[in-house]
């Protein structure tokens, strides 16, 4: 059994994939997969702070202490109640760490 490492990003299946196939990461050991969460841009930590306590959201783990991405499965979460940017999340396998690694370095330049 091979030891794998697993992320979820807020990005679309799309450019998971052209990021993955850019760095040449192994197709046979990389799984690409949409998932049910979506990522919410909250604008500050008030409106952060309503839409969890609204939806069950959790925050994204950011360095920047500025940025309030909410994650959430929650259907409830609509075009009228929330009118900011909203991002589709992605759970990638990776076959290491060091693919999960040049990813994230890809991903984040």
């Amino acid at each position: 059994m091979r030891e794998t490492t697993s992320a979820i990003y807020p990005i679309s299946l799309d450019q998971a994939h052209e990021l993955a196939e850019r760095i040449n990461l192994p197709g046979l050991r990389t799984t690409i997969e949409g998932t049910l969460y979506w990522g919410h841009l909250c604008s500050n930590l008030s409106d952060a702070t309503l839409f969890a306590l609204r939806f069950d959201a959790q925050r994204w783990p950011a360095d920047d202490p500025d940025v309030f991405l909410m994650i959430t499965s929650n259907p409830e979460v609509t075009k009228d109640w929330y009118d900011e940017i909203r991002l589709p999340m992605v759970a990638i396998e990776f076959g290491s760490l060091n693919d999960l690694r040049r990813f994230e370095l890809a991903l984040w330049a």
